[in-house]
């Protein structure tokens, strides 16, 4: 089985919808226990609700509207036995994904790939902490949305974008994406990023994906 048709849960977090991934990544960056125990707790419903126990969701709405705050929807059983499986809901995202951000001018991937790092660099700075992880947010565009990047076009784009939020040291340089043969193993340097058996930026690269597809899906 392709590693990115293997099973995962979807979540809906305060109505954006993340990975299982990305949601634990978030808590344990949270600082704070009671930040990532709303994390778990987001997790733990939708388990509840995508097995069909949306009944047991009552007892925490019924406390939602003693302290006055609004209610979480619950599907009806309809709803939930005609749901999709959830490699099947991710992989049409991430196909859905593709064809926008193909269908996009060159300013607005541009946009995209900004704020997409933004969001990286202000939330997961943690897994960004060598020149080298380029590489790896480099195989997310190319090997999600643009088959025909190259690592050249990839530094130029990145080399015109301003993001004043990125640290000095870890910006792109023009000979960053040379270091791609150094850094992964030559079996796996013609596979995409998922299908690698040893990706050294496996983390960086889940995550990020999440990032840049939440960016494009909500345009």
């Amino acid at each position: 089985m392709r590693k990115e048709e293997q099973e995962t849960i979807l979540i809906n977090l305060d109505g954006a919808t993340v990975s299982e991934q990305l949601l634990e990544a978030m808590a344990i960056n949270s600082e704070r226990f009671d930040v990532a125990e709303h994390y778990l707790l987001a997790y733990y419903r939708q388990i509840v609700i995508e097995n069909g126990l949306v009944h047991h969701v009552a007892l925490e709405n019924r406390v939602r509207t003693h302290y006055h705050k609004n209610a979480v929807h619950v599907p009806e059983l309809c709803e939930v036995a005609s749901c999709k499986p959830k490699s099947n809901k991710a992989q049409e995202q991430n196909k859905l994904s593709r064809k926008k951000y193909q269908a996009m001018t060159k300013n607005e991937r541009q946009t995209i790939l900004k704020e997409s790092l933004i969001t990286l660099i202000r939330e997961h700075r943690q897994l960004f902490t060598s020149k080298n992880h380029w590489i790896g947010v480099y195989l997310v565009v190319k090997d999600r949305v643009d088959g025909e990047l190259t690592k050249l076009e990839f530094t130029n784009d990145v080399l015109g974008l301003k993001i004043d939020s990125w640290p000095d040291d870890l910006k792109i340089g023009e000979r960053t994406m040379s270091n791609f043969a150094r850094c992964v193993d030559y079996e796996d340097r013609f596979e995409a990023y998922y299908d690698m058996e040893e990706n050294p930026w496996k983390e960086l690269c889940d995550v990020y994906w999440d990032i840049l597809k939440g960016q494009i899906l909500m345009k």
